[in-house]
C-alpha cells in the first residue's frame, strides 16, 4: 500500500524547503510587522491605561481633599454664625436690659418728683384744713402767717 520512493521524497524535500524559504522571506517579514505593530499597540495601549488610571487616582485624591476642606470650612462657619449669633443675642439682651433699667430709673425719678409735688399739695391742703378748722374752733380768723408758721413747726417736729 504505502510505497517507499526515494525520488519522490528528494522532490517533496526539495520542494517542502521551498515553500519554507518562500514564506521565510516574502510571508514571514510582513507577518512579523503585523505582529510586533500589534505587540506595539498593545504595549501603548496598557501605558495609556496605567497612566490614565494614575491620573484619575490622582484626581480622586485631589477632589477627595478638596471635599474634606469643604467640610471643614463649612463647619468653621456655621461655628462662627452660631458665636456671632450668641454675640448678638447677648447684645440685643443686654440693651433690652440696660433700656429696661433707663426706663426705671425715669420712671424712680417721675415717681419721687410726683411724689414731693403730692406732699406739698397735701400740706398745703392739710394746712388750709387746719385753718378753717382751728378758725372754726376758735371762733375767729388765724392769719396766714400765723398759720404757716404752726404748720411749719408742727411738720419740722414730726
Amino acid at each position: 500500500m504505502f510505497e517507499f520512493e526515494p525520488g519522490l521524497i528528494i522532490w517533496t524535500s526539495i520542494s517542502f524547503g521551498i515553500l519554507i524559504l518562500f514564506f521565510y522571506k516574502l510571508l514571514l517579514p510582513p507577518l512579523l510587522d503585523i505582529i510586533d505593530k500589534r505587540e506595539r499597540q498593545i504595549s501603548s495601549s496598557l501605558e495609556e491605561a496605567h497612566k490614565t488610571k494614575k491620573e484619575a487616582a490622582e484626581l480622586f485624591s485631589d477632589y477627595k481633599q478638596k471635599i474634606e476642606v469643604a467640610h471643614i470650612n463649612a463647619r468653621q462657619i456655621i461655628d462662627n454664625a452660631k458665636v456671632e449669633s450668641q454675640i448678638i443675642v447677648k447684645k440685643a439682651l443686654d440693651a433690652a436690659k440696660l433700656e429696661t433699667k433707663d426706663i426705671l430709673n425715669q420712671a424712680k425719678l417721675e415717681i419721687g418728683a410726683l411724689r414731693g409735688e403730692m406732699i406739698k399739695e397735701v400740706k398745703e391742703a392739710s394746712a388750709d384744713l387746719i385753718v378753717s378748722v382751728a378758725g372754726k374752733v376758735l371762733g375767729r380768723e388765724v392769719s396766714i402767717e400765723d398759720n404757716v408758721n404752726i404748720i411749719r413747726e408742727t411738720l419740722n417736729e414730726s
